[in-house]
């Protein structure tokens, strides 16, 4: 990718050469800002960087667009002397120029000062610096921030053609309507960084590198065993990674560090989750949403929806700022399931000290979702057999029956009392009717009337689950 870069930047792209921007969109763990911080290194060595800037949403120096003036031409200025020369004198005759909005303060101290150095330049050249990398835009804490700073590098292009920006970010659907836009179409090159753009065998080759050179360098390399890592241990950390980068990056982390435990080394890749997982509008619903996941990873989207009391098409909502790590999978038309993007996300979020706040007790979850269940199945004799049942939504129930029996099948039916709670009792309660009948009657499940309007699967698995329950209960529950 650093050739393909280098080539954009000096025109030598027939295909893209005139575009101004190059927009890496990644999701979390894809590799941007490795990428970012490995084309800012080597085009530096090579005279062609004329400053980068990293966002970081949880550096408070670096999670707005405040400084990025500042610190973009303090680095041209070291590179440019005519540009420190210009810049100086604009500072001397309007010293509140910092004080001024982003876009006037990038026209005043950039734009102007290298458009009049580079005006006697038709074409880049490989003597000239000319690229300026912005990483991690998603990362500055104001929408408006990020806005601002899209359209100033828009206008910087129509006054400054021969500078090339390399933007860094997820794509959050803000951005990618920014860069979609017609006036952004022509000037733009957009690169997704997916799990086929970063392969596994790329992951392979960076751990197995990095890996090398712990053994080599680490302070303590003389404790390593010689077999160390093994090719099983390479081969479960490239498993692990799931085609994202950070991963990996993370983990070369924890082995190079001799002073942290390794649940400590983990906190860079958790903060990064923590982070993205606090931007959603609706936290509570969207760990509702999360954990569901989790608990029944095949289940349809309108299984979800119903289950946790959500309008039509509002889970899509929910996660619209997730879109990082989790993805809707769709089948010619609406989406059809959510998918992770991380699959160590779902370690993070089942660990209650990693995850925090961010914590869901999965078997609470599941009591809710059968409780739930059971209110939809009984309040569809209101509605008659046009009303269907999602395939899934037998998932909680079913669930709950094959680990009721399992105690029961080990001799340890006390511990089914664990699949019960005052939350399934209420639901039952409330619609009893439909359900056991007061005084130990039951409704007969063959009853066709009753398979007509119910759906038959949820039917029988719903009256398993009665059964059982009256087993582990006592039949005098219903009475």
């Amino acid at each position: 990718m650093y050739l393909g870069i280098i080539d954009w930047a000096l025109g030598r792209d027939k295909e893209f050469g005139g575009k101004s921007i190059w927009w890496i969109k990644g999701f979390a763990g894809t590799g941007k800002s490795a990428i970012a911080r490995s084309v800012a290194e080597q085009s530096s060595d090579e005279g062609l960087l004329l400053g980068a800037f990293f966002f970081g949403a949880t550096d408070p120096t670096r999670n707005h667009v405040g400084k990025l003036v500042a610190t973009l031409s303090s680095q041209i200025s070291i590179i440019l002397p005519q540009f420190r020369d210009a810049v100086s004198t604009i500072v001397e005759d309007d010293p509140l120029i910092f004080d001024r909005s982003i876009g006037t303060q990038f026209s005043t101290l950039i734009t102007r000062p290298l458009s009049a150095i580079l005006s006697h330049r038709s074409t880049p050249s490989s003597t000239t610096p000319c690229l300026i990398i912005i990483d991690g835009v998603d990362e500055c804490s104001a929408i408006e921030g990020q806005h601002d700073l899209l359209f100033m590098l828009q206008e910087a292009t129509n006054t400054t053609p021969l500078i090339r920006f390399l933007v860094c970010s997820r794509p959050e659907s803000h951005l990618k309507g920014f860069f979609g836009s017609p006036r952004m179409i022509p000037i733009v090159r957009n690169v997704f960084l997916g799990n086929d753009y970063v392969s596994r065998e790329d992951i392979r080759t960076y751990i197995e590198a990095k890996f090398k050179q712990i053994k080599e360098e680490h302070v303590f390399k003389h404790t390593l065993p010689e077999a160390w890592p093994t090719p099983a241990m390479i081969d479960n950390l490239v498993y692990r990674s799931s085609g994202q980068f950070i991963y990996a990056v993370t983990i070369v982390k924890y082995m190079e560090s001799p002073r942290h435990r390794p649940d400590q080394r983990l906190g860079a890749l958790d903060a990064l989750y923590r982070h993205i997982i606090s931007k959603a509008e609706n936290l509570p619903v969207v760990l509702d949403i999360l954990s569901f996941m989790i608990c029944y990873p095949w289940a349809e989207v309108d299984t979800m929806e119903q289950l946790l009391q959500l309008e039509q098409g509002e889970a899509e909502i929910m996660l619209a700022d997730l879109n990082s790590i989790v993805k809707f999978l769709t089948e010619d038309g609406p989406p059809a399931r959510v998918g992770w993007l991380h699959q160590s996300l779902k370690d993070f979020l089942t660990d209650p000290d990693r995850a925090g706040d961010f914590y869901r007790d999965l078997l609470a979850e599941r009591l809710k979702h059968v409780a739930r269940a059971i209110t939809i199945y009984s309040t569809l004799v209101d509605h008659g057999p046009e009303k269907r049942l999602p395939n899934s939504l037998t998932a909680p129930i079913e669930y709950f029956v094959h680990e009721i029996r399992l105690c029961n099948g080990r001799g340890t039916p006390h511990l089914a009392l664990q699949y019960v709670s005052p939350v399934v009792i209420q639901a039952l309660r409330e619609y009893g009717p439909y359900g056991p009948r007061w005084g130990g009657e039951r409704l007969d499940c063959k009853d066709d009337a009753h398979i007509i309007v119910y759906d038959q699967k949820f039917w029988f698995w719903f009256m398993f689950y009665l059964d059982l329950m009256e087993d582990v209960l006592g039949k005098r529950f219903w009475e």
